[in-house]
């Protein structure tokens, strides 16, 4: 059985990690900022591209001495034809969300390793509610 949802193939768009060792303290309050975008590649919806970013820290390294910026996009295709056009976005919103969250959050892990700091490593996250304070933030 094949599932409605294929996840096709990924790439990353955007990596930006600086550090000011001058300025970072061992406890960084990060607030985080995730953010997507579902861009269709056919007219019919049934093939997107999904962008997931992660953004935390100071660009200017001031406090805290840490910028990561991050942005992924995955290339999707819904295989039911018969679905309207709310369904398939909520399949892109919620599935390929879901999809593309393990791959962010192992990239980061990994950049962030490279440095002489702890790596950051992201809980695992609500889509959902990922997607419902985005909903509330653009109202």
């Amino acid at each position: 059985m094949r599932a409605k949802l294929q996840f096709v193939d990924y790439h990353v768009k955007e990596i930006e990690y600086k550090i000011n060792p001058e300025t970072q303290s061992t406890e960084i309050e990060l607030n985080p900022f995730f953010d997507y975008k579902i861009m269709p590649e056919t007219p019919d919806l049934l093939r997107a591209w999904v962008s997931l970013t992660f953004t935390a820290g100071d660009p200017q390294l001031e406090n805290p001495g840490f910028y990561l910026n991050v942005t992924i996009m995955g290339l999707f295709n819904i295989e039911d034809s018969n679905s309207d056009e709310k369904s398939i976005m909520k399949y892109y919103q919620i599935n390929a969300l879901a999809i593309l969250f393990p791959y962010l959050r192992a990239l980061i892990s990994d950049i962030t390793s490279k440095g002489s700091s702890r790596p950051l490593i992201l809980p695992t996250i609500n889509i959902v509610k990922l997607i419902k304070d985005k909903e509330t933030n653009h109202q």
